[in-house]
């Protein structure tokens, strides 16, 4: 859909949100994978939810899009 339609799609603040969304996703994906080889599965919890946050804002972020 974003290639439909990609010089409207890429100048609204939606997609913007969607991008530092998947962006900060990566970030925490990687601080997570960096602890788990140091200490072991210990006080990941709190990483986890914020990287399903993060993901569940760039999936809704993405479907907004479509929208407006």
């Amino acid at each position: 859909l974003f290639i439909a339609d990609a010089t409207v799609k890429s100048g609204q603040f939606v997609f913007y949100v969607k991008l530092a969304c998947i962006a900060l996703a990566l970030m925490v994906a990687h601080t997570i994978v960096t602890r788990l080889r140091q200490d072991g599965a210990r006080d990941l919890r709190a990483l986890a939810l914020v990287s399903l946050v993060l993901w569940a804002g760039a999936i809704v972020a993405g479907r907004l899009m479509a929208y407006l």
